[in-house]
């Protein structure tokens, strides 16, 4: 029982590397608020199971893998955010889009920061994930377009 605590521990906390875990629950935050707090969550009503499957996946990953860290989380939210973006901006307000834009670019600043410092399938799982993403919001449709304001 102690390898799964240990797991875990070195999952969710990055080994204790504070910056990462500063980052990486930063955007998990940014692309889980885009879906609680904007139009986007009736949009995409089965946003949380796209989400639940890439926490599965990313939970496998950590025990069979032995990888750290949650980014494929957010990354697969992030590319169903994208394409969601994409087939109801114009049902959407400006502070919406302007939210929306603040946390694509976070994602991309969080994914070229990475790019930079980790190994390159770091970058390659990151990709993967944001297509992870797009792949699972397309085969959970669950939408409908916004209202007009």
């Amino acid at each position: 029982m102690n390898n799964f605590w240990g797991t875990l521990y070195q999952a969710l906390s990055y080994s204790g590397n504070c910056i990462f875990v500063l980052i990486n629950y930063f955007l998990l935050s940014c692309t889980l608020f885009v879906y609680l707090f904007t139009k986007l969550k009736r949009v995409n009503t089965q946003w949380w199971i796209p989400t639940l499957l890439a926490t599965i996946l990313q939970v496998l990953f950590w025990f069979l893998l032995k990888v750290q860290g949650i980014s494929i989380i957010w990354n697969a939210i992030s590319g169903m955010l994208l394409l969601d973006y994409l087939r109801s901006r114009k049902g959407l307000d400006t502070k919406e889009k302007i939210t929306i834009y603040l946390v694509l670019l976070f994602v991309l600043a969080g994914d070229l920061y990475f790019a930079i410092i980790a190994p390159l399938i770091t970058t390659i799982a990151h990709i993967c994930a944001i297509l992870l993403g797009i792949l699972l919001r397309l085969l959970f449709r669950g939408s409908k377009q916004p209202e007009e304001n």
